[in-house]
């Protein structure tokens, strides 16, 4: 058994000693019988034989050599140069063989090797053309995904720490589950950049959309603390359900800014109009809310054929709705008063910066022309 094989069965084992991992299972199966020759190159070059010669030797005497084909009486027949099978069966009929030495003398292979009975995989697989070995595993309703994985990884980085040339890598399911993470989290952000510029174009305005965004923080908040409550884990269903909160949990915010914005425009100061804004806007922020939770509450229970799997997405839409109504009219209005304060105190400061200074009292005004 080779290192690197003796590396994977490690592997294996510890992770069926880990709870959570049923029918641990591998393609490796180390059951073919095999004779392992090591030649002893400092003898070997002592008696002047070569490691070409030795190899030769024992590929054409034990494995074999085609030479060439006859035919008779219409069929073809292979010419090989082999010992007979008598003399080559055992492992101790390898000592009785000779190659040429220094000065044509003949040296017993017993001089210069040293044999080792050991087992070797009946076949060789490969993945990514490097020989290879696959584990596959189920995990029970205790361990996700996730954490199945990270486990794995933890192990086989802790075996192979010893072997540089090796290396592992996931495929199939698991393989999918890492591609799917890194292409949601490319949604999340795209999802996060097309609202931002639709809010901008709508509002003209960089600022207002970064205060309506804050509410979508909040609502992952809320979704990521329902998820936990429940025992339920950052999946591939809850993943979209939190791309889902992004334009859902938006709207909320823009009712509030825009009316706000609205009653500025009619001559209502930045507080009153903060506040009539959230008061105003409270009845339909909350319906809206509760019929968009009332409409995902069947999926988060999770009811009917294959409902336990798509679960997690109502749960983290239910408790990110839920999360980001409850703080929305206290975090989005403190956000905008903020921030409409600084840019209010930041064009006066640019306003005063270039503003012409004013003659003192009672100095004398002078013309062009010098008179006074």
């Amino acid at each position: 058994m080779s290192p690197s094989d003796r590396r994977f069965v490690q592997i294996a084992d510890a992770l069926r000693e880990r709870p959570g991992f049923v029918n641990v299972r591998t393609d490796l199966f180390l059951n073919k019988p095999q004779l392992e020759v090591t030649i002893d190159r400092d003898r070997a070059s002592d008696l002047g034989v070569s490691v070409r010669d030795i190899a030769g030797t024992l590929q054409i005497l034990l494995g074999g050599l085609d030479l060439s084909t006859f035919k008779l009486e219409g069929e073809t027949y292979n010419v090989m140069a082999q010992l007979p099978r008598a003399e080559r069966s055992r492992p101790a009929d390898l000592y009785g063989l000779y190659v040429r030495g220094r000065g044509e003398q003949l040296v017993s292979l017993r001089s210069v090797v040293r044999t080792e009975e050991a087992v070797a995989p009946r076949s060789l697989n490969h993945f990514d053309r490097r020989r290879s070995a696959t584990i596959n595993a189920d995990v029970d309703d205790g361990l996700s995904q996730g954490e199945a994985l990270a486990q794995t990884a933890a192990v086989a980085r802790e075996v192979l720490a010893d072997q540089p040339g090796t290396r592992f890598d996931f495929s199939g399911e698991a393989e999918k589950f890492y591609e799917s993470g890194n292409a949601l989290v490319s949604a999340y952000l795209l999802a996060v950049l097309v609202v931002y510029l639709v809010l901008a174009g709508q509002f003209e305005s960089f600022v207002h959309p970064l205060t309506i965004l804050v509410a979508v923080a909040l609502s992952f908040t809320g979704a990521l603390v329902a998820l936990l409550a429940v025992g339920d884990t950052l999946n591939l269903y809850s993943k979209i359900g939190l791309v889902m909160l992004v334009g859902l949990v938006a709207k909320n915010s823009i009712l509030i800014v825009e009316f706000a914005n609205q009653l500025r425009e009619r001559g209502m100061p930045l507080r009153e109009a903060t506040f009539e804004a959230a008061r105003t806007r409270f009845r339909p922020i909350l319906m809206t809310a509760l019929a968009t939770i009332m409409g995902i509450l069947p999926i988060a229970l999770g009811r009917g054929s294959g409902g336990e799997a798509r679960a997690p997405l109502g749960v983290a839409v239910v408790g990110g709705m839920l999360f980001s109504t409850a703080l929305t009219f206290f975090v989005v209005p403190a956000t905008y008063l903020a921030v409409e304060r600084f840019r209010e105190a930041l064009a006066a400061r640019r306003a005063g910066g270039v503003a012409p200074s004013a003659a003192a009292p009672g100095a004398p005004a002078t013309s062009p022309g010098g008179g006074a």
